[in-house]
């Protein structure tokens, strides 16, 4: 199915954390304070030059998972711009067949490829709901699924409905299945 872009002004979302992100991240950060914490205070060993190696490496990988964790999305020249901590992701968004609300577009997903947890949900998925699936979520109660023709791509604005309707979509209430 080709379908033609709609006609949208340019607009901007948030990308809120969900209560699951947050107390990941905290509880992580919590775990790297007490980790060196734990190093400084050991008995001095030969090996404690190398429990330092570790710790900055651990806080090395942390920081690039900070970078590109997600920080905003825009509609803007046909595509999805999802802001990234000091660049922009674009999406064309030729080929879209259709948005949808679904705040259970990650129940039962599996990651190939990635971070979840940490900042954001970021990488390559697969559920068999959506089969395989790239996503860019900081909520997951607030997903959105973009059906391309080709892909499918999974993004949690501040007000997902109006995002669905900005892209020229009916946004149909969200109905929970028990």
């Amino acid at each position: 199915m080709n379908r033609s872009l709609p006609q949208y002004e340019a607009r901007e979302f948030g990308a809120p954390w969900g209560w699951g992100n947050r107390l990941t991240t905290a509880a992580l950060l919590l775990v790297l304070i007490v980790i060196p914490v734990t190093v400084a205070q050991a008995p001095k060993h030969r090996s404690q030059p190398w429990a330092w190696v570790g710790v900055g490496l651990i806080w090395f990988i942390l920081g690039l998972c900070a970078l590109y964790s997600v920080r905003g999305y825009a509609l803007r020249h046909g595509q999805l711009w999802i802001r990234r901590s000091f660049w922009w992701t674009r999406i064309p968004l030729t080929g879209l067949v259709s948005a949808r609300v679904d705040p259970d577009a990650l129940r039962g997903a599996v990651r190939l490829w990635g971070m979840a947890g940490f900042m954001a949900m970021v990488g390559w998925f697969y559920s068999k709901r959506l089969g395989r699936f790239r996503a860019w979520v900081t909520d997951s109660s607030r997903c959105v699924v973009l059906e391309f023709e080709d892909r499918t791509v999974v993004i949690s604005p501040d007000d997902p409905h109006a995002f669905v309707r900005a892209l020229g979509f009916e946004s149909e209430p969200v109905r929970k299945q028990f």
